[in-house]
């Protein structure tokens, strides 16, 4: 018996661990036939939760892990595992769904570790605006993208060429975007069209907005994007670990430099985490509930513990600008020591 699934799975090996970030979907008569509109199925707009195992393979392909985890109800699995379950290193792991029909295992792929540590350098980039000239900030442009093929928004040639020459130079490369969570394919195939070869793509599942009782986004963050992209780079490199070089790119247009300068402050400065976060916490681009606060303050504190066991920790931020917001970005003040200090080290350039 043959059942399809759309898979997404990426295990990082850091210095520590292990960390595995998972995306399950049952896409069994669920198909869009349509292959002019960026998402091929509409699985990826339900909740339904999986069992999945987890086999670790080390060398010659013997077992040397074993797990079975929950997803949970968006079929999102965020686990992390011993480097090495045994004397053997974990190279590869084989996934299987276990929990839709009794007593039948799908084999849902083999994926291999991504090793951080061997050349420890790490480029993260925006996606909107920064490689692509995407538009996702209202209900209504997110409606209009639902319908008409990514190719249609034109890449930007220098913010490409950046991050192809930092690849060259044995950066790893994750990009990152507010646009849909069902993009995920149309983004990595229009990032493979543009010669950036990477699956490391971290999107917005927007199905979060209808999940009331999560309380982790609500319909006010389709338009705040501030705390969505921090959150996420604290979560890449939360899976990562703090890298020797890390190159952040971004736009001037949505506050990426706040939100870098940010991450400067607390990885390169050691600013106390605590201190920079209840700075910020009442800007527009970062305004949550109490909760969301509590949640990402642990996570972020998690981080700056880490940063203070770094030394020679090269960081480097890029912003694209058009030439007409370029000034403006150079010359802006944020009323923020920790920010308007380091301004100067960002390198904005026209594109």
């Amino acid at each position: 018996m043959k059942r399809p699934f759309l898979v997404n799975f990426l295990a990082i090996r850091n210095k520590i661990d292990i960390a595995i970030k998972a995306f399950i979907s049952d896409a069994s008569n669920q198909s869009v036939k349509d292959v002019k509109i960026p998402f091929k199925s509409i699985a990826l707009i339900r909740k339904k939760a999986f069992k999945i195992k987890l086999i670790g393979l080390g060398h010659m392909n013997k077992v040397v892990f074993q797990k079975e985890y929950e997803t949970d109800h968006y079929g999102n699995l965020e686990v992390k595992i011993p480097m090495k379950s045994s004397d053997d290193e974990i190279r590869a792991f084989h996934i299987y769904e276990t929990s839709i029909e009794e007593g039948i295992s799908f084999m849902l792929g083999t994926f291999y570790v991504l090793d951080i540590n061997k050349n420890n350098k790490i480029v993260i980039s925006d996606f909107d605006k920064t490689l692509c000239e995407t538009k996702f900030s209202t209900m209504k442009e997110i409606y209009y993208s639902l319908n008409s093929p990514l190719d249609e928004f034109p890449p930007i040639p220098k913010s490409l060429d950046i991050v192809k020459s930092l690849m060259r130079d044995n950066y790893q490369a994750f990009v990152l975007s507010a646009s849909p969570h069902f993009y995920e394919q149309a983004i990595t195939d229009w990032l493979y069209k543009n010669e950036i070869h990477t699956s490391s793509v971290f999107l917005k599942d927007y199905r979060d907005f209808f999940s009331v009782s999560k309380n982790i986004l609500s319909i006010k963050d389709v338009k705040k994007q501030g705390f969505y992209k921090l959150n996420q780079l604290v979560k890449i490199l939360s899976m990562t670990g703090i890298p020797k070089d890390l190159v952040l790119i971004g736009d001037g247009f949505e506050g990426d430099v706040l939100i870098y300068l940010t991450l400067f402050a607390i990885l390169k400065d050691k600013e106390d985490s605590w201190v920079v976060w209840n700075s910020l916490k009442d800007n527009n681009v970062f305004k949550l509930t109490h909760r969301q606060h509590s949640l990402f303050l642990s996570k972020l504190y998690g981080l700056s513990e880490q940063a203070k066991n770094i030394e020679n920790f090269n960081f480097q931020i890029k912003i694209r600008c058009n030439k007409e917001i370029y000034e403006s970005c150079r010359a802006k003040k944020y009323s923020l020591k920790f920010i308007d200090r380091n301004i100067e080290l960002i390198d904005f350039y026209i594109a």
